[in-house]
């Protein structure tokens, strides 16, 4: 039997887990939902919280009560989280720019992401990455960006690199550890 710590920090984690999955800031999902950030980090901490506030998060994020606090049912698609949250701001008449405040600044989250879920385990450009990202995530990332990161990941042994078939360009694939 579950008692009521395990369910307020099994609803704690949900939400760190639905807002990881789209890389969005407490602050942010605030701006979106009207939930102070400070009731939305107790409730990620697993303090307590009114079912109130697990109803407005689960109409954000377009999933039913029961989906958002049962951590066996898999989270949805990024996409389908984050056209959950604009139509949550339209249907609420929230002056909020989801697209704005998802934007950028996790190069670093994504490019992790799609190494995890298996899309390196051939050699690719950067080109490819930037692609297979905006096709996986719907996240346009600059090849800059994600060459530096790239650089790093080199340096630390996670991922190796050969000349590319192009003259001049280079190809990465992660490596297994």
């Amino acid at each position: 039997m579950t008692n009521n710590k395990e369910i307020l920090t099994n609803v704690g984690q949900r939400l760190k887990d639905f807002r990881g999955k789209i890389c969005i800031s407490l602050i942010a999902l605030y701006e979106i939902t009207g939930i102070s950030n400070a009731t939305l980090s107790r409730i990620e901490r697993g303090f307590n919280h009114n079912s109130k506030n697990i109803e407005i998060l689960s109409q954000a994020f377009g999933v039913s009560e029961l989906e958002f606090r049962n951590s066996k049912i898999n989270i949805p698609p990024r996409r389908r989280l984050v056209n959950s949250l604009k139509a949550y701001v339209k249907r609420e008449n929230r002056n909020v720019n989801v697209d704005v405040l998802l934007e950028g600044k996790h190069t670093s989250h994504f490019l992790d992401l799609y190494i995890e879920d298996g899309f390196l385990k051939e050699f690719k450009t950067i080109k490819q990455i930037c692609l297979g990202i905006k096709d996986e995530y719907d996240i346009k990332l600059v090849g800059p960006d994600v060459s530096n990161l790239l650089k790093y990941r080199i340096k630390i042994g996670s991922i190796e690199t050969r000349l590319g078939q192009k003259k001049g360009t280079f190809e990465y694939r992660s490596i297994k550890k």
